[in-house]
């Protein structure tokens, strides 16, 4: 990837699952998001996995990690290799 991971700094919300130390399945766990959790979303790493990109975020208490961006939805507009925008999902 040029110039490495794109930087976003994007509020957004997780949809529940698990936090992970690299951008990979392969990663070990080391946190669970709830389903609804706000959350930053710091930087998209680029890497791909069934459609959508892996994400680094950080949460509220300072955590920082990786998740999938298959379960995750931004507010505001729209971001590439995400979920949705979390105006379009039903509660």
């Amino acid at each position: 990837v040029l110039g490495g991971p794109e930087q976003l700094n994007h509020v957004g919300q997780s949809l529940g699952g698990r936090l992970r130390s690299g951008p990979g399945t392969n990663y070990p766990q080391i946190g669970n998001i709830e389903d609804g959790t706000y959350l930053t979303i710091l930087s998209n790493t680029g890497v791909s996995f069934d459609g959508y990109d892996w994400f680094e975020v950080a949460l509220d208490n300072g955590q920082r990690g990786f998740q999938w961006g298959g379960i995750l939805c931004s507010n505001g507009g729209q971001l590439v290799g995400l979920y949705a925008s979390c105006q379009n999902i039903p509660r």
